[in-house]
């Protein structure tokens, strides 16, 4: 089991085409296979349902095991998962599952709908697939995940009762330390007397806490805040940029938006020019001759990106600004400049650099304007 989910695992950290999966693609090539690994018969509807429906609506799989029922929803890879929990939760409420997952192939969030808290402290784990070691990953699923553990939860129990007790013993210290408790009072007395000999009167010791106070609470709204500030740092950043900021990265990435929509037109028998209204480049696919037209997930031969320095400058400064990400190719020279040192990341990730001879490193010069080639080949 643990080599399957570690193979599987390390495919995901470097399958350089998975930021362009769609949900049906995640589900196919991540979600399905990680089940199967970890003992899940995926070929059994009586153990793992497809769109099982809840009122007038579905969650994408319904797990079955020893009487129990548990809810799996999918997103496709990059997908923001936090703002999909709430509904997730609701659905698993009406129903009275006890545990649920939520997860866009890359990030794994775990749940227990049903416990008496805010629904936001529901969420007793999360993986990153790509971001955590293999071996780590590996063993958490196996913990949480596999079919033998989650017949009786007693890991993912052991899981929430350690998160609840980490969060709320900085909560009850504070409570502890502001409403003087009185046991706390008492013992604070006798270690007094202990100490010098004399037993201080109960007010004495109430104005001593209240002058010391302050210095004894642990902040915890700014602690929240700086929590909250790292979730929205690391979640604006799609999977595939998180470890590093680089060309090969925003190609990627790019690429993936303009195969997710639909603005494209039939250039010859087996290419197709992408156009995107965010962005100002073009996208040439050739299309694979043995793809399954049935599948969502477009496949390729081979992407191509034509512009010039500028036009690819914008083109990147408009996918920071929107998914917040900080713009490290802020003019024409910057990108060319940076391009010369990225070769080795661009290759990595299957980009070639396309040139003619008579006007290298460009591949095409038109009115003054020298234009970029990157190919792409699936």
């Amino acid at each position: 089991m643990h080599e399957e989910i570690s193979r599987i695992i390390e495919n995901i950290k470097t399958n350089p085409r998975i930021v362009m999966f769609d949900e049906a693609s995640t589900k196919q090539f991540v979600i399905l296979p990680l089940l199967h690994s970890l003992g899940w018969n995926t070929h059994s509807i009586d153990e793992i349902r497809p769109e099982f429906p809840i009122e007038n609506k579905k969650v994408d799989y319904s797990l079955h095991v020893n009487g129990k029922l548990f809810f799996l929803e999918v997103k496709r890879i990059g997908e923001e998962l936090e703002r999909h929990e709430k509904q997730l939760l609701e659905y698993s409420f009406l129903r009275g599952v006890e545990f649920a997952i939520l997860t866009n192939g890359i990030h794994w969030c775990f749940y227990f709908p049903m416990k008496r808290c805010e629904w936001q402290a529901r969420k007793f784990a999360s993986l990153d697939l790509r971001q955590q070691e293999t071996p780590l990953v590996v063993q958490k699923l196996i913990d949480i995940l596999s079919k033998e553990n989650a017949i009786t939860l007693r890991n993912a129990e052991e899981l929430f009762r350690t998160k609840s007790i980490t969060e709320s013993l900085p909560v009850a210290w504070n409570k502890l330390i502001s409403q003087a408790d009185l046991g706390l009072l008492e013992r604070l007395s006798k270690i007094t007397q202990e100490t010098c000999g004399y037993h201080p009167k109960p007010d004495e010791v109430s104005l001593f806490i209240k002058e010391y106070a302050y210095g004894l609470l642990i902040p915890l709204e700014e602690k929240k805040r700086a929590v909250k500030r790292y979730k929205q740092e690391t979640h604006s950043i799609r999977p595939s940029l998180k470890m590093t900021l680089n060309i090969a990265n925003l190609l990627d990435a790019i690429a993936a938006e303009y195969l997710n929509q639909a603005n494209h037109t039939p250039h010859s028998d087996n290419d197709t020019v992408y156009t995107h209204s965010d962005y100002p480049l073009q996208l040439t696919v050739r299309n694979s001759p043995t793809s399954d037209e049935n599948q969502k997930q477009i496949q390729f031969e081979r992407l191509e990106f034509l512009a010039n320095s500028q036009q690819i400058v914008r083109a990147f400064g408009q996918y920071c600004a929107t998914h917040n990400i900080q713009n490290a190719y802020i003019s024409a020279p910057v990108f060319a400049a940076k391009l010369r040192s990225e070769k080795e990341q661009l290759i990595k990730h299957h980009w070639e650099i396309v040139s003619k001879s008579s006007i290298f490193p460009y591949f095409k010069k038109v009115s003054g304007g020298r234009y970029w080639k990157f190919v792409k080949t699936g």
